[in-house]
Parts: C-alpha cells; structure tokens; sequence
C-alpha cells in the first residue's frame, strides 16, 4: 500500500478554521473560546482535572514562568521525539537506501547532530554540559529504535504517518458539543500511526513515546487524564476519505512505548548488544488492543471488544462534555485533587498565588 494511492477527496477530513463551524452564535467570555470553539488538548484536561485554578493561571490568565535555560526532561522527551519521527519517516519512505545498516547509523548520528546544532542557536547551555547529554541522548536514542524495529518485525504492523496533527491543519478530530450549544474540540498529534493490511480491512493503531516511567493504566482512561490516544484512534477512523485503502478502517491499538533509559547505569566502553540487554526492560509498551490479539500473552495490555470500545467512546464523549461545561462556565475553584498519590501543588508553578497548601496544611 503506497502513500500514492491515499489520497481522495480529503476536503472533509482535513481539519481548517474555515470548516469547523460553530453551531451557535452565542458568545460565553471565557479566553480558551475561538469563534465560539472551545480548543483543549490533554495536557489542558489535566491540567483542569488536577486543578481548576491551575487550568486559569495557565490558559486564561496566561501567567507565564520564566525560563531557567536549562534542559529539562520534558525537553529531551521533545528531542527523542524528534529523532524518532525523522528516522523512521525517511526509513520507510526510502526503505531501499536504508535496508543497509551502515546508512541507518549514519542517519541517526546526521539527525542527532544537526538537532543539537539548532538547539545550541536557541538555548544558551554549557556546551561541555550539551556534549555529554546528547552522548547520552544517542546511546538511549539507539538503544530506543532497535527495541521499537523488533517490536514492528513482530507485530505485522507498518509505521505510516509520523507526527500526524489532529485539530487544525491536520485531521478533522472528535467534537463534542456543550449544554450551550458551544463546539468542543480536542487537538493534539499522533506521534505514529501503524497499519496493518488484511484481505477486506486495514487495521489502524496509534503509539505514543513516553520519556520516562509512564504505562497505561485503565483507571487513568477512566478518570480522564489519559484520553488523548483513544480521541486520536476514533478521529483516524472517521477519517474514511483521508486515506484511499478501499477497505474498511478497524481499531488496532493504542499503545504507550515508555523509555526509561535514563534510569541505566552502564560504563562508556560496553558494547552496544550488552547496552541492549541491560535496557531491555526499561522499554515498555503498554495500552489497549483489540482481543482478537488477546492469546498473544502480551500481559501488559487490556483487550477491547467492539463493544468495550463503544462503552469506552460514550463515556469519554460524557466526560469531556463534563470538563468543557465546567470550563465554559469559569468553573475554576482553588480544588486540588491529589490522582495517583500525586499531590498538584507538589509541581505547581502557581502555587505561590493561591497558597493551598499553606492555607490547609
């Protein structure tokens, strides 16, 4: 299946400011609003589910923090992302060059350089500082690809699109739709999508890289800080005319790969297949697959039937619907909620403001 043969009339499937239109005219003055639509991502949810008066500072007062010029790890989780979106997008679109590993070396050291070659414009670090991190970036990089190259040999799925945006200018997402009237969208990017060719359908998957120790869990999907992968899955999938295949879309999987290489201790001298060995189990992957694949003793996944994933849908359409009305009334009372043992207030970077913690102890 070739990239040529994808495209049809994808006017309808193409998200634009121009063809998301509200449903009414009738203003609510809150900042997130755009055109009568409301915008959100999952970081936005989260944000508002941990914390109300959190979601305010950030997204509609918009007060800012300033910078501190240091590499922090959602910043190599951006670079990670980076290098695996380029490497992988010009494997398989150039998979006869590329099938000599010699070539692959070289484009994975070409595509770490010239990353931090542009960071190093914009970031004012120590450079010695910058050598040893993206030594460690490329050890952890090389150690991330080989893992993810075996996992894709096994699965019978191909990787397709990379860093695929959902919302505007990418594909048209899930909307939902306020008690009021008022269009809801959530936006985000895919950072691979997987298909996965049979005799009458094409299956469809979604993986998201993780920097560091998260994995899937359902009580995350149901209380909704962990949603974005399934909204991109169900976007995807109605997403008929974007992708020619002439067969039938099915869901295939969305999965979390975690790298947690960082926690890996090894001397600079040990070779690379001992590197992997010692790595192995730093990299996991974990979500929801369809239960035909449920006898393939994959432990780390929850199985959906057709019908899981319709009650799943419901629920997160009823949910989201929930967080949107609460947003677009200015619902933003200082109300922390500790998820996961995790107390907000811990991270916070307006805790300053409101002084919860220091209030109620």
């Amino acid at each position: 299946l070739s990239k040529n043969e994808m495209k049809a009339d994808v006017s309808d499937d193409i998200c634009t400011e121009e063809n998301i239109s509200p449903i009414v005219s009738k203003a609510i003055p809150i900042g997130s609003l755009k055109d009568n639509i409301l915008y959100l991502s999952q970081s936005k949810i989260s944000t508002y589910l941990r914390c109300p008066f959190s979601y305010a500072c950030k997204y509609e007062m918009k007060i800012k923090q300033r910078p501190s010029g240091e590499m922090s790890l959602p910043d190599i989780g951006v670079i990670i992302h980076s290098v695996l979106q380029q490497y992988f997008s010009a494997i398989y679109s150039h998979s006869d060059y590329f099938n000599i590993s010699d070539s692959r070396e070289k484009l994975l050291h070409n595509i770490i350089t010239s990353i931090k070659t542009e960071l190093e414009k914009d970031v004012e670090t120590a450079e010695s500082r910058n050598e040893y991190l993206f030594i460690r970036i490329e050890r952890q990089v090389r150690v991330f690809i080989k893992r993810l190259e075996e996992e894709i040999s096994k699965s019978g799925f191909t990787p397709y699109l990379f860093e695929q945006k959902i919302g505007r200018g990418g594909v048209r997402p899930m909307e939902f739709v306020s008690d009021d009237g008022i269009r809801i969208i959530i936006e985000g990017i895919a950072d691979r999508i997987d298909i996965r060719e049979g005799d009458s359908s094409v299956m469809l998957r979604v993986l998201d890289y993780k920097t560091g120790n998260k994995k899937f869990f359902m009580k995350d999907l149901e209380n909704g800080t962990e949603i974005q992968l399934l909204i991109y899955v169900f976007s995807l999938l109605n997403a008929r005319n974007l992708y020619k295949f002439n067969k039938s879309l099915s869901f295939g999987g969305a999965i979390y790969v975690s790298n947690n290489l960082s926690t890996v201790s090894v001397a600079r001298d040990v070779d690379s297949e001992r590197v992997v060995d010692a790595a192995k189990d730093k990299i996991v992957f974990t979500g929801i697959l369809p239960d035909v694949f449920s006898n393939d003793e994959k432990s780390n996944y929850v199985y959906f039937s057709e019908s899981d994933l319709s009650s799943v849908k419901d629920k997160l359409i009823a949910d989201v619907k929930s967080i949107g009305d609460n947003i677009l009334h200015n619902c933003f009372e200082i109300a922390p909620r500790i998820i996961d043992n995790v107390d907000p207030c811990t991270w916070c970077n307006f805790a300053y403001i409101c002084n919860f913690r220091s209030n109620n102890g």
